[in-house]
C-alpha cells in the first residue's frame, strides 16, 4: 500500500547495510624512492567520475593491514573530469612499494576526511564553521571586507583604499624535503593594473626575500621584494585565462617553480633561483591594493593546500576494479 502524503518510509536494514558499503575497488601500488618518506601524500588518478557523486565523494583508502588512510578526492579535478584522489601514506621506506585498496561506490562515505587530514596545510571550503576557525587573518590598511561562501567556494570581496590588503595564512614550515602549494580561484578584477587580485605569497629565504606571484588583468607575475632591493620583477607571462586559474608552486633547496594553467588551456613555468638556501615555505592568499586609489575587489577561491612533495614523486600504478559488494534487490 502507497504511503500517505508526508510519511516518510523507513529504509530496512539491507538498505542500510548498502548505502554504508562500497561497491567497488582498486588495488594501488606505490613505489618509493631513494629515501624514507612520512606522512607523503601522493596522488591516485581514477576514471571513476561516473561512479561517485562530488557531493558525497563516498571514497576511503586502506592499506593492507585494514587501517584506514586519510584520503579526499581533488574536487577541482573531479569537475574537469581528471578524477584524482589524495592520499597519504603513513610511512614508505626507502625504494620499496606499498599496496593500498582504494574503494568507492556507497551512497553514504564512512568516514569523511579534510584537506586539513591529507595535506600540511589545506581546504576546499565546504564546511564555513572549520574554514572560519582555521585560517589566520591578516589585514593592511583597513580594507571593508566581507568574507562569505557558496558552493563549496570561499568568496573575499569588500572596498579596498590604497596600500590595503586582506590575506588569510598559515604559519610558515620548513621546506624540507620539499613543499607544494596548489591554489584554485575564479577572480574578476577592479579596471587597475595595480590591484593584486589575488595574491599568494610562496616561500621566504634567508636573506629575508619574499616570493610571490600577482594577478592583474590577463597577467600573471613573479615578484621577489627584500628590503635591500624592493620589489623585483624575476618572470612574467601575459595571456587570457578566463575565470578559473590552477597555480602550482614548487619550492625546492635551490629555489622556486610556478606551473599556471587554465581551463583555455594556457600554460606556463615561472622559476626563481634563489640567492641562498631558503628557510621556510608560506601559504598565504589574499587580495593586495597598492594603489593609491581606492578599488572594490572581488575573488572566489575554490581549494588551496600545501604538501610535501620530492622530484621524482613515488610511482603510482592503479590497478583494474573489482566489484566487491553487489547492492540487494530491495534497493
Amino acid at each position: 500500500m502507497p504511503l500517505g502524503r508526508g510519511v516518510v518510509q523507513v529504509p530496512n536494514v539491507a538498505q542500510l547495510v548498502a548505502l554504508t558499503k562500497p561497491r567497488w575497488r582498486r588495488r594501488v601500488v606505490v613505489t618509493g624512492v631513494g629515501i624514507d618518506l612520512t606522512d607523503y601524500t601522493v596522488a591516485v588518478p581514477l576514471d571513476i567520475r561516473d561512479r561517485v557523486s562530488i557531493k558525497f565523494p563516498s571514497v576511503f583508502v586502506a592499506d593492507e593491514e585494514g587501517s584506514v588512510l586519510p584520503a579526499v578526492v581533488d574536487k577541482y579535478l573531479w569537475t574537469l573530469r581528471t578524477p584524482v584522489v589524495w592520499v597519504k601514506i603513513p610511512s614508505l621506506p626507502a625504494n620499496t612499494t606499498k599496496a593500498i585498496y582504494l574503494y568507492y561506490g556507497a551512497v553514504r562515505p564512512l568516514r569523511v576526511f579534510r584537506y586539513s587530514d591529507v595535506f600540511i596545510y589545506g581546504d576546499d571550503f565546504q564546511d564555513p564553521g572549520f574554514s572560519d576557525a582555521y585560517w589566520s587573518v591578516a589585514v593592511f590598511g583597513s580594507p571593508s571586507v566581507t568574507r562569505s561562501y557558496f558552493g563549496s567556494a570561499l568568496r573575499i570581496y569588500g572596498t579596498f583604499p590604497g596600500s590595503s590588503g586582506y590575506y588569510l595564512y598559515k604559519p610558515s614550515i620548513s621546506y624540507t624535503p620539499g613543499k607544494h602549494t596548489q591554489i584554485i580561484w575564479r577572480t574578476s578584477y577592479a579596471d587597475t593594473y595595480y590591484a593584486d587580485t589575488p595574491r599568494l605569497n610562496a616561500a621566504t629565504d634567508t636573506a629575508g626575500r619574499t616570493v610571490y606571484v600577482m594577478f592583474r588583468t590577463n597577467t600573471w607575475r613573479v615578484y621577489t621584494w627584500s628590503s635591500a632591493e624592493g620589489a623585483v620583477s624575476r618572470a612574467s607571462a601575459t595571456g587570457y585565462y578566463g575565470e578559473y586559474v590552477v597555480v602550482d608552486v614548487y619550492i625546492t633547496p635551490s629555489g622556486v617553480r610556478f606551473v599556471i594553467r587554465s581551463l583555455e588551456g594556457a600554460y606556463t613555468v615561472l622559476n626563481y633561483t634563489f640567492s641562498t638556501t631558503p628557510v621556510n615555505a608560506v601559504l598565504r592568499f589574499g587580495v593586495f591594493n597598492y594603489s593609491t586609489t581606492s578599488y572594490t575587489l572581488d575573488t572566489v577561491f575554490y581549494q588551496v593546500f600545501m604538501r610535501n612533495y620530492v622530484s621524482p614523486e613515488p610511482g603510482v600504478e592503479v590497478g583494474p576494479e573489482e566489484e566487491v559488494y553487489r547492492y540487494p534487490d530491495t534497493m
